[in-house]
């Protein structure tokens, strides 16, 4: 956790390091929440892991980013990104993962789209 936030701070804009580290504590703490307390659609290949889930983090990392950021244009592939890095590798440390590889989206479009 600690290595993914230097990694933030150090590589991006302070508005998108912030975000992603937020993005990567409470959407990953929001999938957990949602998806055993109202996990009823179960995906099949990959194991613990509910739609319920997978939509409460999109929502949260949604809120997070446009709260900071307040730009559709760069929140929403944010969002989508740290949504699938969390779901689709389960094996990764997606406390590393998530800042970096959401930061990189939400940098590239901020330099797009100012």
């Amino acid at each position: 956790m600690i290595l993914g936030m230097i990694i933030a701070l150090a590589i991006f804009d302070f508005r998108i390091a912030f975000a992603v580290i937020l993005m990567a504590q409470f959407g990953d703490m929001a999938a957990a929440v949602f998806g055993i307390a109202f996990g009823k659609h179960w995906i099949k290949k990959l194991p613990d892991t509910a739609w319920e889930g997978i939509i409460a983090e999109f929502i949260i990392d949604l809120i997070i980013g446009y709260l900071i950021l307040g730009n559709w244009i760069i929140v929403i592939p944010m969002a989508l990104m740290a949504t699938f890095v969390e779901t689709v590798f389960p094996h990764v440390d997606d406390n590393l993962a998530i800042p970096v590889c959401a930061g990189f989206i939400g940098q590239t479009l901020m330099l797009l789209f100012p």
